[in-house]
């Protein structure tokens, strides 16, 4: 047996079931109903100060907040994902490039020249895993000292 009640639409002034647990807080008949109601109460509201509610208008604007401007940029402090990370977006996804060496453009990385995992554009050549691995196998494990990984 149902325990609910019908109550009526603050907006349409439809009749519409209730269930129990959501009676203090059911207004609305429907989501429609609901919006409607509140998004005219948004745009008074903005009215009272300057233009009109837009969503997210208080949101960064693309390039605000990168790199040096970003409070959490941490310079050449940083750890062995977010430098890759931060090259990946820098020079662009390196399967869109070829291997250096062989000219193969399949499952290729981004590999460091120096070894020293600066934070260069320069310091970087997009290689497949297998000329990859021929060229770190003479520095093998640098970037496990450098980031302690």
């Amino acid at each position: 047996m149902k325990k609910g009640i019908y109550k009526k639409c603050l907006e349409c002034s439809k009749d519409f079931y209730v269930a129990q647990w959501e009676l203090k807080s059911r207004k609305y008949c429907s989501r429609k109903c609901f919006h409607k109601v509140w998004g005219r109460k948004m745009i008074a509201y903005s009215h009272k100060r300057k233009g009109i509610y837009k969503i997210n208008s208080g949101s960064f604007k693309k390039g605000q907040t990168s790199n040096e401007k970003n409070i959490n940029w941490k310079g050449d402090n940083v750890g062995y994902f977010g430098l890759h990370k931060w090259i990946e977006l820098e020079l662009g996804k390196s399967k869109d490039k070829e291997c250096v060496y062989c000219g193969n453009n399949k499952n290729l990385q981004w590999a460091n020249v120096s070894w020293e995992y600066k934070r260069q554009l320069d310091d970087w050549i997009p290689l497949c895993y297998w000329c990859h691995r021929k060229y770190d196998v003479n520095n093998w494990g640098a970037a496990t000292h450098k980031f302690n990984l």
